[in-house]
């Protein structure tokens, strides 16, 4: 058994891994300032000797602590370590941890080159990984709540507003709050419809999406695009079998 330990923007996600299996046996899911006490009390079913992976796109927490002084087989996600893919990036060093495992899932997930890898998060990140198997940089934008969250913070009248969880796509706002809506919901549609014609270029393009909203924005994009909401952590095994 080995674990993948993703530390992100608002809480860890957590995958248990057998010796065999690719995907996760189980998905655990921790927020970082009211589950001290149910992160720990999951650790405990662990040994020290547990192999572990970390990524982690945050400052040191209490739980990333705790975590690090209990596991001694343990390696910490970085562009240094061996990958499924070649990078050509001018500062790998800068690369997210999360970018590089998403794409490490992509490449387990998918068996034909080109990908597209789409995480669809607090922002939204376009990740290429091209026909010769090589990461090739992408593109960084606003996830639909930062939009809306900038609408609110940077005016003096728009309101502050989350999507509704019944939100579809109507094409005109009928009200301010619509209107905030379809701009920010419909028009990341939109933005993601126009990368992935741009990489269509590319032939046989394969399209992953993961990512908090990633069922949401799959479901309104083509049929090519599929979502794998744990596609981090399958990259995360997909790294330490790599580097065991």
């Amino acid at each position: 058994m080995s674990l993948a330990f993703d530390f992100g923007n608002s809480s860890v996600k957590v995958g248990v891994f057998n010796a065999v299996d690719l995907a996760p046996v189980e998905v655990w899911q921790f927020g970082y300032h009211h589950a001290h006490d149910d992160f720990n009390s999951f650790l405990e079913k662990y040994p020290a000797d547990t192999s572990v992976i970390i990524s982690t796109v945050v400052s040191e927490s209490h739980a990333f602590a705790g975590l690090t002084q209990k596991f001694v087989n343990r390696i910490f996600l970085s562009h240094r370590l061996k990958l499924p893919f070649a990078i050509d990036y001018k500062t790998p060093e800068t690369l997210g941890n999360d970018r590089l495992a998403a794409c490490a899932g992509a490449t387990v997930l998918c068996a034909e080159r080109p990908i597209l890898v789409i995480d669809a998060g607090t922002c939204i990140t376009y990740d290429f990984i091209t026909e010769d198997n090589c990461y090739a940089g992408g593109a960084i934008s606003p996830g639909i709540e930062l939009k809306l969250k900038a609408m609110h913070h940077f005016t003096q009248k728009l309101p502050s507003t989350t999507l509704p969880p019944d939100y579809q796509p109507f094409n005109t706002g009928k009200s301010t709050l619509e209107c905030m809506w379809e701009g920010a919901a419909a028009g990341t549609i939109h933005e993601i419809r126009g990368f992935i014609a741009t990489f269509s270029s590319h032939k046989s393009l394969n399209v992953v999406i993961t990512g908090g909203t990633s069922h949401y924005l799959a479901n309104k994009l083509e049929n090519s695009t599929f979502a794998a909401p744990n596609l981090v952590l399958i990259g995360l095994h997909k790294i330490k079998t790599l580097n065991a």
